[in-house]
């Protein structure tokens, strides 16, 4: 770098400067000189983003050409090296000084500050270390813009990604800084930003709960931890971590200071880097120190490290640790933990680490591709625990995500290693046992310790004398020092002397090492301290422990009762075994769920044997009348039902695949057809996708009953029409409708006629569905088929809304929808039709703010979304945040619908769904034209070539922002830039739309 400074000192110029946001270009003598060419631009960002190294030719390949690249591309990147050289030295003809040739590559010879976005991430870099207020607004003052804008290769991508990703850390950073300032007023605009971008981020929560206490917002402080537990537990099945939590705590005993106090320091967890949910901690890791230190080392310079050991062996105890320490000192940047016991679909690992990992899925692209995608944009760790029984498709998965995201960390638990390339495995050994039988030489072993500990949690009186602990050490080395068979045995010690476990133990292991010599030592202390503890339950315990092993996610005990009881173990009794199993250590107890531990629910699927075929089956069978429950009483109490799907989603996904695997048709069309309203309201489409297409394929040439098959065709047809494809619609629909009618039964062809009025409403044939929704309403209200008639007039009120707004619409339509709101209002009254009732009432509401400017029918408006949210994430709720986005515009109120506006996309993000995209991207370019007329031009144009679904579809007036770019750029620019946004893949242009609705909110609010 000195070489070239100076020789442009010889020369009295500049060392030019290459600008990424928004736009490529070249800073000479401080004009800056847009980079002409797609190609050009393309190899000057990859150039500019590893300013100052060695980009290898093999690399500009892969990186400029997504797909094979033609023939003649190393000729075309040597025009390009040649014409970039030009326009960053235009004086030179040769001996170019910046943009230098090396054997193996090319290389930028400039410093990374003297990119703008290399100058932006050394500022956040320098506030990092900083910590100061002043530094965070100096480098967020840098930050120009979209970086990469219009560059459609992955690594510029990915580049923006992670650009992204330091702007919101100094997002952070600066909200911080101002808390300890004492102005917390200042930040709580930009943490609400934040939180809707990152819901589940608890650095994000802590900092906006300590700002809302610290303003005099208590009650807004502790409801924003209520938010996150629920939101935590619903969606990851996690708690708030200890930081978090901790918070929470200091607030409930007013251990904070008041009220907007400058403060000398961040409060808890408020100056922790950003971590995903990790589960709790809830016992000591003993003897296990040094190898969790090794394994944080060994994380800072491998990308996948493997730790492997029987089952028993403590490997997911010794992950859990390693990711708290790496995430408490933030080197590993975020850390996700991702369980995978009881995932059974490899096709589902994907969506499965998607979740848990806090990524919004993607609106089109495979989940494997938008997880790498996602992934390679941001320094982080994945934890995957328990995958032996998917090893295959889980190593294949890992190979990918580690070739195409140069920052990511792997650690696997396994009992098996993955056999990826480059893996690195670190094998779990037995605990150090006692060197002799006193009661310091137990104390002094790691075994000893975690015997002792456990067993004084078992029973608080535990104190062994000398005798004691010599029975104990013979323990722990009959045991060869492994944890979970120590802590097997520690449970026993509450009601049992060391004399007489020592001694049932040692039977035992006479009895079981017989034949098993060729199997590994630590697999038969484990089997044999499990077969042990068997052989002390009862007969009924036993048997009712073996048949719990058919269940993979926790289970109430209506539900063990349900395919667990008969005249053997009956069901009275249950209860009382259940309380027994958890005394004795071998089965959980949380919040009135039952779950065993993995070890030992292989030991029981082992002792079912040829019988386990027969439980599975009660299994599926009671999980089929699960989802038929929840699809029938979903009508009423909603959100109840919608809990009670969610809880078994687990075991639903397992029945479904046991199903298919042993080829009972019936039970996966039960499953794929019964549920289906229920799974559509919480937003489980590409779930209900998978299970309705693959029990049709199942069924091809099998007989079915007609009526079950009907019922999957019409969920097809549904899910069609949802997706904007009525021709496939119509056909699925038209099947069922025929079976429906052969086997009588009226009250299905009526769901096909809502359907069916649905998918016409799709197509804009807004008349013919009110009229076959209106006829449908009235036969069912003559078969006094209440729950479909409310659902048919609330669908035939929403066609008509639109239908009567639509340029080619009936004024008529107004007042149909206005009838048929308050007829479906008036049956829905006192019979708690909840989701129906809801959707009249916002229809309702959505009429009165349509025709009034009064203050109060906006704020009945504005009040939908919060309604909606009661039932979770689903279609239901993207729709009316979409629609109340458009009247807020409509009303002023830009701030509000540019909220909106972004919610929904998390929303459509989450469901893989994009109805209501059209009209969000309207109301981003119109709420945004005078930020970036260039992108909201994009927007309009890709809203104009993407199908719409007619579910209150209020599109803003973008007519005045129309014009307004117009004229800003010319209608040759302005053409050209819609052309653009039409041929745009989705997920570009819904991170487009994002960055715009976050700058709209953040200006008005």
């Amino acid at each position: 770098m000195v070489e070239v400074v100076e020789a442009y000192a010889d020369t009295g110029a500049v060392a030019p400067s290459i600008e990424l946001f928004e736009d490529v270009r070249v800073v000479r003598d401080g004009t800056p000189i847009p980079v002409q060419g797609d190609g050009r631009r393309a190899l000057v960002a990859l150039l500019a983003s590893h300013a100052g190294r060695i980009v290898p030719v093999d690399r500009i390949l892969d990186a400029l050409w997504d797909d094979e690249p033609p023939l003649t591309a190393p000729k075309i990147i040597q025009t390009y090296v040649s014409q970039i050289r030009r326009l960053l030295e235009p004086e030179r003809q040769d001996s170019w000084q910046t943009l230098l040739t090396r054997p193996s590559g090319y290389v930028l010879a400039l410093e990374q500050e003297a990119t703008d976005v290399g100058a932006f991430e050394s500022a956040v870099v320098a506030a990092v270390h900083a910590r100061d207020g002043a530094t965070f607004a100096d480098a967020l003052a840098r930050w120009g813009g979209e970086p990469y804008a219009g560059i459609g290769q992955t690594f510029a991508r990915a580049e923006a990604e992670r650009l992204a990703g330091l702007h919101r850390e100094a997002r952070k950073g600066w909200c911080t800084e101002r808390i300890a300032a004492g102005a917390p007023h200042e930040t709580l605009t930009e943490l609400e930003i934040l939180a809707r971008d990152e819901p589940n981020d608890e650095r994000v929560a802590a900092l906006r709960m300590e700002a809302l206490w610290r303003a005099g917002r208590r009650s807004e402080a502790l409801r924003v931890f209520e938010e996150l537990r629920e939101r935590l537990a619903d969606e990851l099945g996690l708690d708030p971590g200890p930081d978090v939590s901790a918070l929470h705590l200091r607030m409930l005993r007013e251990e904070l200071p008041a009220p907007s106090a400058p403060q000398a320091a961040p409060a808890v967890g408020a100056a922790q880097p950003p971590r995903a949910p990790l589960p709790v901690e809830r016992t000591e890791l003993i003897g296990r120190e040094e190898h969790v230190r090794g394994l944080v080392r060994l994380m800072a310079t491998e990308p996948l490290v493997t730790i492997v050991g029987p089952g028993g062996a403590g490997k997911t105890r010794v992950a859990l640790r390693v990711a708290h320490e790496l995430a408490d000192a933030g080197d590993a940047g975020d850390v996700w933990w991702v369980g995978l016991a009881g995932l059974a679909d490899p096709a589902a690992i994907p969506l499965h680490i998607a979740r848990a990992a806090g990524m919004p899925l993607q609106l089109d692209g495979a989940p494997a591709e938008a997880l790498a995608a996602w992934l390679s944009a941001r320094p982080g760790m994945l934890v995957l625990d328990n995958c032996e029984h998917i090893v295959e498709p889980v190593a294949r998965l890992v190979d990918e995500l580690l070739t195409r995201c140069p920052r990511l960390r792997v650690l696997v638990t396994t009992r098996v290693p993955l056999h990826v390339h480059g893996e690195r495995r670190w094998r779990i050994p037995a605990l150090g046992l006692p060197e002799g039988d006193s009661l310091e030489a137990l104390a002094a072993s790691a075994s000893g310790r975690l015997l002792l500990e456990r067993a004084g949690r078992a029973g608080e009186s535990f104190a062994p004398d000398m005798d004691d602990a010599a029975h104990l050490a013979r323990v722990c080395r009959s045991l060869d020092g492994m944890p979970l068979a120590l802590e097997l045995a520690a449970a026993r010690l509450a009601g049992m002397s060391a004399s007489a476990l020592e001694a049932g133990l040692s039977a035992r292991f006479r009895l079981l090492t017989a034949g098993e010599v060729g199997a590994p030592s630590q697999h038969r202390t484990l089997r044999a301290t499990t077969e042990w503890s068997y052989r002390l339950l009862d007969s009924h315990q036993r048997e009712l422990l073996d048949r719990l092993s058919v269940f993979v996610g926790p289970a109430e005990a209506s539900a063990v009762i349900a395919v667990c009881a008969d005249d053997v173990v009956a069901a009275d009794d249950i209860p009382m075994i259940l309380a027994d199993l958890v005394e004795r250590s071998v089965l959980e107890h949380d919040r009135d769920r039952y779950s065993l531990l993995e070890t030992v629910r292989e030991f029981g699927r082992e002792n079912l044997g040829d019988d386990a075929g027969r439980w599975e089956e009660r299994h599926g069978a009671w999980m089929a009348d699960v989802v038929e429950r929840v699809g029938a009483g979903v009508q009423g109490a909603t959100s109840e039902w919608i809990r009670e799907l969610e809880c078994h989603l687990l075991d639903a996904r397992v029945a479904f695949d046991r199903a298919l695997a042993r080829r009972d048709v019936e039970l996966a069309m039960q499953l794929a057809g019964r549920g289906n309203w229920a799974l559509l309201s919480i937003g489980r489409l590409p779930l209900l996708r998978s299970w309705v297409s693959r029990s049709l394929d199942a069924a091809q040439g099998r007989e079915v009953p007609a009526v079950l098959r009907a019922e999957v065709e019409l969920m097809a047809g549904a899910l069609a029409g949802l997706s904007g494809f009525p021709a496939e619609a119509h056909r699925h629909l038209g099947a069922a409708r025929e079976r429906f009618e052969r086997a009588g039964d009226a009250s299905q062809v009526l769901w096909v006629d809502y359907w069916t009025a649905t998918v016409l409403g799709e197509q804009g044939r807004f008349s013919e569905a009110v009229e076959l929704g209106l006829r449908a309403a009235d036969e069912a209200r003559r078969l006094d088929e209440g729950a479909i008639e409310a659902n048919l007039r609330a669908g035939v009120a929403e066609v008509a809304l639109v239908g009567a707004l639509d340029p080619s619409g009936e004024d008529l339509l107004l007042a149909v929808a206005d009838e048929e709101s308050v007829r479906g209002l008036a049956l829905c009254r006192g019979r708690r039709y909840e989701e129906a009732e809801l959707r009249l009432e916002s229809n309702a509401v959505l009429l009165r703010a349509l025709d009034s400017s009064d203050d109060a029918a906006l704020d009945e408006c504005l009040a939908l979304p919060a309604r909606w949210r009661v039932f979770g994430r689903g279609p239901r709720l993207a729709v009316a945040l979409s629609a109340v986005a458009s009247i807020a515009f409509k009303a002023g109120r830009e701030d509000v619908a540019a909220a909106l506006a972004g919610e929904t996309l998390e929303v459509l993000g989450f469901l893989g769904w994009e109805g209501p995209l059209p009209g969000v991207l309207r109301v981003a370019a119109v709420v945004g034209h005078r930020d970036d007329a260039e992108e909201c031009a994009r927007l309009l144009g890709a809203a104009s070539a993407r199908w719409s679904t007619y579910r209150w579809r209020l599109t803003p007036d973008s007519t005045a922002a129309e014009e307004t770019m117009r004229v800003s750029l010319g209608d040759e620019r302005y053409e050209a830039l819609l052309a653009e946004g039409r041929a745009r893949p989705a997920v570009v242009t819904v991170e487009a739309a994002a960055r715009v609705l976050r700058t709209a909110a953040s200006r008005d609010a």
